[in-house]
């Protein structure tokens, strides 16, 4: 009979934590749960900058009153 050494279970992993430092990246929580909420996120942030130029663009131009731009979205 071989005396084995002490096992780590897949859902003990005391022994192994204890032995590595904290991941530094490990403290940082992310703002959006899923990529799709993220998604969605950057779109929203996207169409108010598209919004904005447009506003710039049109305060640029606001005595040309013969011009006609088409919105891009």
């Amino acid at each position: 009979m071989q005396k084995r050494g002490a096992m780590i279970d897949a859902e003990d992993f005391q022994g192994v934590t204890a032995t590595y430092p904290k991941h530094p990246l490990s403290d940082i929580k992310p703002s959006h749960i899923t990529a799709t909420q993220l998604i969605e996120h950057r779109k929203e942030i996207e169409k108010l900058d598209i919004g904005k130029k447009k506003a710039e663009r049109d305060a640029k131009v606001a005595h040309l009153q013969k011009v006609q731009f088409k919105d891009y979205y």
